[in-house]
């Protein structure tokens, strides 16, 4: 569950940030592909929180190309190249060709809907098809989409990555949010981050299912 999670907050930036009008700080709920988390951003930052892993903070900072996680609970934090490999659409480093296809209420938000054809400037042959749902109301900002990337090899097949924001509130990000305590230990592995969560699980109980987070692969992820 781990490894999944972390490859879903390292893959997945939502930018958000279309037009100049769109919120650049803002709280919400996210669902990526069937798994529901909390996410805070601000100038281009990140802040990822499963509720059913406690303690656990991502933090992602692509201006900084990097990946931090945080253990609250251990008090310490590990840093990582930021990858991308299934980019999200308002990427600030994305180009992006749109045509409107319609207008549509998503989570009682008035949107317009696109068809999107989008790649990264550094990466142009690498390019992903979606649509996606800007919020009127918003600025624009992009409260769901559906990426299919062209050039997935799972299984033989472009991968679709779904996301859809709800419970939004704009200006409710603090910098503080962003930031690593002075005080947190920097580590060199997710052994030293997780390991103590992993190993000290609780055994499974008889007739009961195995209480130990595994890793999941989420079937919904993959079309």
């Amino acid at each position: 569950m781990y490894k999944y999670l972390l490859a879903l907050c390292l893959l997945l930036i939502v930018a958000g940030v279309v037009d100049a009008a769109a919120p650049d700080n803002y709280t919400a709920k996210m669902t990526l592909s069937g798994m529901s988390v909390t996410v805070a951003y601000m100038d281009n930052k990140m802040r990822i929180e499963n509720p059913s892993i406690n303690g656990i903070v991502f933090i992602n900072l692509p201006d900084a190309k990097k990946s931090i996680t945080v253990s609250n609970d251990a008090k310490s934090y590990m840093e990582q190249p930021l990858r991308q490999d299934v980019p999200s659409p308002g990427d600030k480093n994305a180009r992006v060709d749109k045509e409107k296809t319609g207008n549509e209420t998503v989570n009682d938000h008035p949107c317009t809907k696109y068809n999107v054809t989008f790649y990264l400037k550094d990466r142009p042959k690498a390019r992903y098809d979606g649509v996606i749902w800007e919020a009127d109301d918003l600025g624009g900002l992009i409260i769901k989409y559906e990426v299919k990337s062209s050039d997935s090899k799972r299984k033989g097949k472009a991968s679709t990555v779904k996301m859809e924001l709800t419970d939004i509130k704009v200006g409710a990000a603090d910098k503080s949010m962003f930031e690593v305590p002075k005080t947190y230990k920097r580590v060199s592995s997710m052994q030293d981050i997780l390991g103590a969560d992993v190993d000290s699980a609780t055994p499974p109980v008889d007739g009961q299912p195995d209480a130990t987070p595994k890793e999941q692969h989420n079937d919904e992820v993959y079309e």
